[in-house]
């Protein structure tokens, strides 16, 4: 019988990062539901693990005493960090779990709050240690990175689902957006692809930490107490350099908050309609965005812009909506650069981009070609 007591802030957080990994439907519940939390009081360890099967995450868990035999917990992941997120946290307070009290549950008690949960079988759960990298990177605000870039990739569960990283920084792309968080990772091997939107939920957004490949994982270390392991794709991603690295005719400038706004605005306009066409107008010293929402009516503003837009005519540019809005909500900048071109006979006339000096740029496919206007 084992008895373990944590402070609360301290198990709430990590069963949080443990349970967005945690499976909750589909073929990986069934093999790695849950969270396993393995206590062995004569080692003064406390091992928290969970998995989807394509990344596995493992934390040692700082805590405040444990008695009795070691003992292995499988416990449901959504019941477990409800009751965890929702504790009182304060300097002092403390989470007791007890296997003694009503076996085979284990009971949770902090204050006058009690919950009993039923285990599940930890004998067909997936097992795995810390592994030993080799090689090292270290990396700031890399969790940061990958929510940067997460907007450009696709819905599904192939390589363009996946963040590349190589020795540039971070790629995503779904064929028709793509973006690329820039970071010089000096000595880093080949390109490797792993999936995006599970490993953006469990990184810190700030702070430096150390990456490295081990077989066919990426392999992360947050700090000293965790590593995150996460599967490699297969398949080769999208050479979207390409793309991304080529030279434009124009660059203007202007501000994204109040773009954005405006954008908002003209997204209103659609009620929620995937259906309606976002019509960019650059030129003349400004920008504009028209709406045009066959049922109800038309919207229109207006924008001051510098840069190559204060000596061009006017071109039309028609996106849809959600794409430019998902493209200036991850620009890091207030003042937004972009480049794009105006000849029609060039073979990259379709692409706008947008750039950060040296730490971010992404790439939208328009709607349709774009077509000088006459004044």
């Amino acid at each position: 019988m084992t008895r373990l007591v944590l402070e609360t802030s301290t198990f709430a957080d990590v069963i949080k990062r443990a349970a967005s990994v945690a499976p909750t439907r589909g073929e990986a519940f069934d093999k790695a539901s849950g969270i396993l939390i393995d206590v062995d009081p004569e080692n003064l360890s406390v091992i928290v693990r969970t998995t989807d099967t394509t990344m596995f995450y493992l934390e040692s868990m700082t805590f405040i005493k444990a008695e009795g035999a070691r003992a292995t917990w499988r416990l449901p992941s959504m019941i477990l960090n409800s009751f965890a997120g929702k504790l009182p946290i304060k300097s002092g307070n403390t989470v007791t779990l007890d296997d003694k009290i009503e076996p085979p549950r284990v009971v949770l008690s902090c204050n006058r709050t009690k919950a009993k949960l039923n285990t599940l079988d930890p004998s067909f759960y997936p097992s795995w240690d810390a592994l030993e990298v080799e090689d090292l990177f270290e990396v700031q605000d890399f969790g940061g990175l990958i929510k940067q870039v997460l907007w450009a990739t696709a819905n599904n569960l192939d390589v363009l689902s996946g963040v590349a990283i190589d020795s540039e920084g971070i790629w995503t792309t779904d064929r028709y957006r793509a973006a690329h968080g820039i970071r010089k990772i000096e000595g880093w091997g080949e390109r490797i692809v792993v999936p995006a939107k599970m490993l953006s939920k469990v990184l810190p957004d700030k702070g430096s930490l150390s990456i490295g490949v081990a077989g066919n994982f990426l392999v992360v270390q947050p700090n000293e107490y965790a590593q995150i392991r996460a599967v490699t794709f297969d398949a080769k991603f999208l050479p979207v350099e390409r793309i991304i690295r080529q030279e434009f005719d124009y660059k203007s400038f202007f501000d994204r908050d109040e773009f954005s706004a405006m954008l908002a605005q003209a997204c209103d306009f659609t009620l929620g309609s995937r259906q309606n066409t976002l019509k960019m107008f650059i030129g003349q010293g400004e920008v504009a965005l028209m709406m045009n929402n066959n049922e109800y009516g038309l919207f229109g503003s207006v924008l001051d812009c510098s840069g190559s837009a204060e000596s061009h005519a006017r071109i039309t540019i028609s996106f849809k909506p959600e794409n430019l809005r998902d493209a200036l909500a991850a620009f890091p900048n207030k003042v937004v650069e972009m480049q794009y071109n105006q000849d029609r006979e060039t073979a990259r006339k379709g692409l706008i981009k947008f750039k950060h000096a040296d730490e971010y740029e992404s790439v939208l496919q328009p709607l349709q070609e774009r077509e000088p206007e006459n004044d």
